[in-house]
């Protein structure tokens, strides 16, 4: 009799600790049906302005000139940022015009020193003098905003 108590006992312990174990481990899995909803469709995307258009401007060749001599060369890459395809042409139209102006700031604000800290190009200045002088030549809301890519400065 105890034997049978011992069996039955044993059987009650490890069958509920089996439907335990199965109802934790199976009650998060939901019954899927035939009749699912569809997937909800994708967001939309994001309506995105024109992309801004980069009209390259250079590169813009300076001699720094010392109290005798020249004291070193500066070489510039600039690219105009602008609100479209329309503007980019206007300025590609008077691109000489528009290269002539920027050389004589910038030649203006190295000679005078504004340009220059400790013989190393303040690269802001520059953007600051650039950006005056294409508002003059193309009209203040021709450009969004002036862009240095490339500075390099070699002795003379």
């Amino acid at each position: 009799m105890i034997k049978i108590l011992l069996i039955l006992l044993m059987a009650l312990i490890f069958g509920g600790a089996g439907l335990a174990g199965g109802w934790f481990l199976f009650r998060h899995n939901p019954v899927v049906t035939a009749e699912a909803s569809p997937p909800p469709p994708p967001p939309a995307a994001p309506v995105v302005d024109s992309a801004p258009v980069f009209v390259k401007v250079g590169p813009l060749i300076l001699p720094v000139i010392g109290k005798d001599r020249v004291d070193q060369v500066v070489t510039l890459v600039v690219a105009l940022e602008v609100a479209d395809d329309g503007v980019a042409a206007k300025i590609r139209a008077v691109m000489p015009r528009l290269e002539d102006a920027c050389l004589q700031t910038l030649y203006g604000g190295f000679a005078t020193g504004v340009l220059l800290d400790n013989g190393l190009v303040k690269v802001d200045e520059v953007k600051a003098k650039l950006t005056i002088a294409v508002q003059k030549l193309m009209g203040k809301d021709a450009i969004h905003d002036v862009l240095v890519q490339v500075v390099t400065q070699r002795p003379a």
